[in-house]
């Protein structure tokens, strides 16, 4: 599986920012614009999630996006996670591709991570959840 599969997208990122989810994932979506004078982990195309470790100065590191992981957005949504599951579809003769599917609003994602951080952002956004209770819910969890 694609590990850039595993985190929610840069967008939900911000999303859940907003609603102040607390920004101490695991890793970091990263391009190091304005940073490439000393980091080699440039790029135009996309932001790529990194750790702490893989960024070599932590001004940078802190200035990026927190990339939430599958596993820490399931943490977030506590009890709710089991709203969001992973289907199959056929992706050829010999492989199966996987999608989320949030099953409150029977919308479908690329990804788990993708459904995951939909389906939180929509109990922070009906206040079914608070940021406080995800926060402390991640605090708990480490």
């Amino acid at each position: 599986m694609n590990p850039q599969n595993q985190y929610c997208t840069p967008e939900q990122s911000k999303e859940l920012a907003e609603f102040g989810v607390s920004d101490k994932a695991a890793a970091r979506f990263t391009s190091c614009a304005g940073c490439e004078q000393h980091c080699d982990m440039r790029s135009d195309e996309f932001l790529v999630p990194v750790f702490n470790g893989m960024v070599t100065h932590d001004e940078c590191f802190e200035k990026q996006l927190p990339a939430w992981s599958v596993a820490e957005l399931g943490v977030m949504l506590g009890e709710r996670a089991n709203t969001v599951q992973t289907r199959y579809v056929p992706d050829n003769k010999t492989k199966r591709k996987p999608y989320g599917v949030f099953l409150n609003n029977y919308k479908t994602f690329p990804t788990e991570a993708q459904a995951r951080a939909a389906a939180l952002l929509w109990y922070l956004k009906e206040g079914i959840l608070t940021a406080k209770e995800v926060n402390e819910r991640l605090v708990n969890s480490r």
